[in-house]
């Protein structure tokens, strides 16, 4: 179904609540000294690349270094990202995580209607909210899997009703993929009555070769979004990018304040990207678990949505427990932490939970932690 709504459902109300949040979760169950294993928020469970970790503890320890602001144009960081996606620098945005950069391009865009698929990432209707932008949804489906009806949306955008369309690819939460011919489509179907596109590929290096990144420094008013800190396992540090024509870049750029990203962050980040190995290294261990993980769940009744990125989407089955019971569960009785997927707009409460791929014995064990819950409700 492709029925735009500018209101949120009656059954949510809408919080920023993301995956991560530990020290809450620690709070509101009175738990104390207790190490919980986070798979609520999709980061690589690698951590830093050596060499970045490297770089960062070194920088760290320099006082005459941190005495200095950061270098403004972040020149180091955007000479390793022109170098990768094989673009000009000028066409490179640095800033203190995608989220920033979501804010920044919808003003830079001047949007005044926005259409967006949900469940999304709900900084997409807060950000539009703050601009002053409408924010308009349709629902993807999960009897289809969430797949984005590329026909339908090319013929929504015809209308010319909307100045701004936000995608997310692979989608967030449930981890599908649409085909970049697909995407190039509805870009193509959106340039045409001049509404902008906001292509969000925080989740893209697990499937690199659906970027479309590149083409966006040639496409006018299109922007992709890319994180470095899902991949390179340091959100701590807060740095992302945005890729868009050089003047649209710049647009961006001065909706952002200066020096948005510490020096740490900047260094770490631009030695990261030079890590060829561990990216190779990150892609195939997240498939080979992420195929694993996901038949393990489905043996246990759990419905896995089809993913791409680096975690599974999951239904949670008719055995009499919600998905908040379960996730509880994994809390108090395991010290697995969930992302409990009732604060996403557009989903049925009480049926969904996200689940990031980590190590093959955390992964073990959180399979091991369900199956127990299960076995006990039965």
């Amino acid at each position: 179904m492709l029925d735009p709504e500018e209101t949120p459902s009656q059954e949510q109300t809408l919080t920023r609540d993301h995956g991560g949040n530990i020290q809450r979760v620690l709070v509101e169950f009175g738990l104390r000294d207790v190490q919980l294993v986070d798979f609520s928020s999709n980061v690589n469970a690698r951590g830093l690349p050596p060499r970045a970790a490297e770089r960062i503890a070194r920088d760290a320890a320099n006082l005459a270094l941190l005495q200095r602001y950061p270098d403004v144009r972040a020149l180091e960081l955007r000479r390793a990202l022109s170098a990768k996606h094989r673009i000009g620098e000028d066409c490179i945005v640095i800033g203190a995580g995608a989220a920033e950069l979501i804010a920044a391009s919808i003003r830079a865009l001047r949007a005044r209607t926005c259409l967006c698929p949900i469940p999304a990432f709900s900084e997409y209707r807060f950000a539009c909210t703050a601009s002053g932008c409408a924010f308009n949804s349709f629902r993807l489906e999960p009897e289809e899997d969430f797949h984005l009806d590329v026909d339908k949306v090319c013929r929504v955008l015809d209308h010319g009703a909307y100045t701004l369309l936000i995608l997310n690819n692979p989608h967030n939460p449930s981890g599908v993929l649409v085909p970049p011919d697909s995407v190039l489509r509805i870009i193509d179907a959106a340039q045409r009555v001049n509404t902008s596109v906001i292509l969000d590929e925080a989740f893209v290096d697990y499937c690199p070769s659906a970027s479309l990144t590149r083409e966006a420094a040639e496409m006018p008013s299109v922007i992709a979004l890319r994180s470095l800190t899902k991949f390179y396992g340091c959100p701590g540090l807060r740095v992302g990018y945005a890729v868009a024509t050089p003047s649209l870049a710049a647009n961006i750029t001065a909706q952002l304040q200066p020096w948005p990203v510490t020096v740490l962050a900047l260094n770490g980040a631009a030695e990261a990207l030079h890590d060829r190995e561990f990216e190779i290294a990150s892609v195939e261990l997240n498939e080979r678990e992420r195929s694993r993980v996901a038949e393990n769940l489905r043996d246990l009744g759990f419905r896995i949505y089809p993913s791409a990125a680096n975690f599974l989407f999951m239904q949670v089955p008719g055995a009499g427990l919600s998905a908040t019971q379960i996730w509880s569960s994994l809390i108090t009785g395991y010290y697995i932490h969930l992302r409990n997927c009732d604060s996403f707009e557009g989903l049925s409460v009480g049926h969904y939970l996200r689940a990031a791929i980590r190590s093959a014995a955390e992964n073990d064990g959180l399979v091991g932690a369900l199956r127990q819950i299960l076995e006990r409700r039965k």
